[in-house]
């Protein structure tokens, strides 16, 4: 993909915002919130019947794939599945049961499917633009609450997010103080005495996106009687994720595993070889061919979105001859 293809699928998505200046200002700074006048253009992911059509698949699902949360509370399995023995006697699995999700759902449960990239070819599609033009990860989550439900508790992301609101509407209330997004997560009570006030409130309606980046403690609740809308998270590599990655390049050296003896001499000796290190660090850090293998490592880190193709191959029409 071009430069100008990723800009320009970066810029689908967000409805015409300039894409390089949402990279220069809000990219790991700010939240953003763009809103859209066509209220429709996030059904082009997924819609009402394609997602009854999934669920249907009842085979298909088990939790955590499928889960139900209330109130900042997970739901146990056995309030809304029941347990099955998988395929060829395999230890026993929770299979949610379409009566009890829908009438907990009813009674004030939000449902939460995981990992809709890889089953709806189009949210796979935009996660693979966001994969190509931002060197992340990206996982989904898709969120189906009616009106006055909060579902998740007070919480912050350890990864940035993008929200798409496809179908109702979503209040968002974002928090003064963000957190340490490697840091422990603390009670939600804990949390909110650390968060500060309410800092934005942001109304999403069909159509429209919120970016959050990391750490950015927030809460939403259901505004419409029925509320869908789909979470992008963008995984960033982290500075351990690099570090990992040279790691697994000085594995491959003749020396890197070679015991040393003379750490007997303390911290002198320990500083030296943490020295070398530092050296080779860098010596990676400026080899085109080692930076080349870390990126390869990273892409294949990523869910695979290639496509089978398994029908017998298809004639191909005869070109008539002009000259006859």
């Amino acid at each position: 993909m071009s430069e100008a293809s990723r800009q320009r699928a970066l810029e689908t998505l967000l409805a015409g915002f300039s894409a390089n200046r949402f990279l220069n200002e809000f990219y790991g700074r700010l939240p953003l919130h763009v809103a859209s006048a066509n209220r429709r253009r996030f059904e082009s992911l997924i819609h009402w019947a394609e997602l009854e059509r999934l669920l249907n698949m009842v085979g298909c699902w088990m939790t955590p794939g499928l889960r139900l949360v209330a109130e900042g509370r997970r739901l146990s399995p056995e309030q809304y599945c029941f347990a099955r023995t998988g395929t060829d006697n395999e230890a026993r699995v929770w299979r949610p049961q379409p009566e009890r999700v829908m009438a907990a759902m009813n009674a004030g449960a939000t449902l939460v499917l995981n990992g809709l990239d890889g089953l709806v070819p189009a949210i796979g599609a935009t996660a693979h633009d966001l994969e190509v033009s931002l060197n992340v990860r990206v996982q989904s989550n898709l969120y189906l609450s009616r009106r006055g439900q909060r579902g998740l508790p007070l919480h912050y992301d350890v990864h940035d997010v993008l929200a798409l609101q496809i179908s109702g509407q979503k209040h968002w209330r974002l928090y003064q103080n963000p957190a340490h997004p490697g840091a422990r997560v603390p009670p939600e009570r804990e949390l909110r005495a650390r968060a500060g006030p309410v800092s934005q409130t942001i109304h999403l309606s069909a159509g429209d996106l919120l970016y959050l980046p990391a750490g950015v403690v927030h809460e939403a609740i259901a505004a419409s009687d029925h509320s869908m809308h789909l979470t992008l998270a963008l995984k960033q590599v982290t500075l351990l994720d690099v570090a990992s990655l040279m790691m697994k390049q000085l594995a491959a050296s003749n020396d890197a595993s070679t015991p040393r003896y003379d750490l007997h001499l303390g911290r002198d000796a320990l500083a030296s070889h943490a020295a070398q290190l530092a050296e080779r660090f860098a010596t990676l850090a400026a080899d085109p061919t080692a930076t080349a293998a870390m990126l390869a490592d990273i892409e294949a880190n990523r869910l695979p979105r290639g496509q089978y193709l398994l029908g017998p191959a298809r004639p191909q029409p005869e070109l008539n001859d002009s000259s006859d």
